[in-house]
C-alpha cells in the first residue's frame, strides 16, 4: 500500500490522541493552523457555518411557532468556533446550551467571531444571510464585543444566554421538556454509532412536546480535504478492521450512510420531516473499490456527501 499524504496525517493523530492530555496537544496545534488561516478561509468557513444555521432555523420556523415568541435551543458539539449559539440568540432564542465532550472553546475564539458578526452585520451582508436577527440583539453583541477583553467564557457566553457544558451528552441535567430545537454542524459523523441512539433517547427526554432535531451531516471522506489524490469516498474502501488503522479518538469518522442515520431516528421516536442530500459525483465513486460492508448500501446512499435532516419528536 502507497503511503499517503492523509496516512501521515492520521499516523500522527493517531500518536497524539494516545498522549496524556492528548486534547491539549490537539487544541495547540489546531491554535498554530487558525493562526496560519487567510482572511478569506475565515470568511468562507464563517459563511459556510452561518448557512447550515440558516437551514436549520428556516425549517424549524416552518413547523413552529415564528421567532418573535423565543424559543429554546440546544447545540450538539460546540467545537472550536461558537458560530451557532451566537446565531441562535442573535434570530430570538430565549436560552441556548451548547454541549461537547472536550473543553475545546476559547475566550480568544469567541471574541473572534464576535468580531466577524459585527463585521459582517456593518456591511449589511449577516441580515441578508439571517433575515430573523434582532437588532437590540446586534447591539447587546457589540456591547459585549467593547467590553469583553478581560472577561472570562462564561460570563461572556452568558450574557448572550448561552450556556456552555463539557460532558457526556447522554446524560445532561437539564429538565425535562425544556429543549424546543436541537441541532448540529458537521458532529454526528465524528460520534460512534452506538452512542448516537443514546443521545437522540436523551434528546427525547429532554425535547418539548413536538420538539425538533435539525442536523448537518458529512459523508465525504474529511482526509479528502488534506490530500488530492484520494477522492470523498475513500473511507469506503477499508474494511472496519482496516479503517482502525486510521481512525483515532481526535479526527474519529463512524462511515455510517443516510439510510443508517434514518434508521437510528426512527427507532428513537425521530421520524424524519425534511431532508436534503448533496451528492458527488458517479465518477469519482467509481474510483473506489468498495469494501465488504459498503457494497450493500444503494448508490443513492454511496453518493452522498452533506445531509440536512429534520425530524420531530413523536
Amino acid at each position: 500500500m502507497r503511503i499517503r499524504h492523509w496516512m501521515l496525517k492520521a499516523a500522527l493523530q493517531g500518536a497524539i490522541s494516545r498522549l496524556p492530555r492528548s486534547q491539549a496537544w490537539n487544541a495547540i496545534l489546531q491554535r498554530l493552523k487558525s493562526r496560519s488561516e487567510s482572511a478569506d478561509t475565515q470568511f468562507k468557513r464563517f459563511e459556510r457555518t452561518v448557512a447550515h444555521c440558516r437551514w436549520h432555523l428556516e425549517r424549524y420556523f416552518a413547523v413552529r411557532a415564528s421567532s418573535e415568541s423565543g424559543f429554546s435551543a440546544l447545540e450538539l458539539g460546540t467545537g472550536w468556533r461558537p458560530v451557532a449559539p451566537i446565531v441562535l440568540f442573535l434570530c430570538g432564542a430565549s436560552k441556548v446550551l451548547t454541549v461537547d465532550i472536550a473543553p475545546l472553546l476559547t475566550r480568544d475564539a469567541l471574541r473572534s467571531e464576535l468580531s466577524l458578526f459585527l463585521r459582517y452585520s456593518e456591511a449589511g451582508k449577516l441580515q441578508e444571510m439571517l433575515p430573523w436577527v434582532d437588532k437590540c440583539r446586534l447591539g447587546l453583541l457589540l456591547d459585549l464585543s467593547l467590553r469583553s477583553e478581560s472577561m472570562p467564557l462564561r460570563q461572556m457566553l452568558e450574557s448572550i444566554q448561552v450556556q456552555l457544558m463539557i460532558g457526556d451528552s447522554r446524560h445532561m441535567a437539564d429538565t425535562s421538556g425544556s429543549v424546543d430545537l436541537f441541532i448540529s454542524n458537521n458532529t454526528l459523523e465524528h460520534i460512534p454509532t452506538e452512542v448516537i441512539p443514546a443521545i437522540f433517547r436523551e434528546f427525547k427526554r429532554l425535547g418539548s412536546k413536538q420538539a425538533v432535531m435539525s442536523h448537518h451531516i458529512v459523508f465525504a471522506d474529511e482526509y479528502a480535504v488534506f490530500d488530492s489524490f484520494i477522492t470523498p469516498y475513500n473511507c469506503m474502501k477499508f474494511s472496519e478492521r482496516w479503517w482502525r488503522l486510521f481512525n483515532n479518538s481526535l479526527f474519529y469518522q463512524n462511515r455510517l450512510r443516510p439510510s443508517d442515520y434514518r434508521q437510528i431516528h426512527n427507532n428513537t421516536g425521530w421520524p424524519i420531516v425534511g431532508e436534503e442530500i448533496v451528492a458527488g459525483s458517479v465518477s469519482d465513486l467509481r474510483k473506489v473499490p468498495l469494501a465488504a460492508e459498503f457494497r450493500r448500501y444503494s448508490q443513492e446512499d454511496l453518493l452522498a456527501l452533506d445531509w440536512y435532516v429534520m425530524s420531530q419528536s413523536s
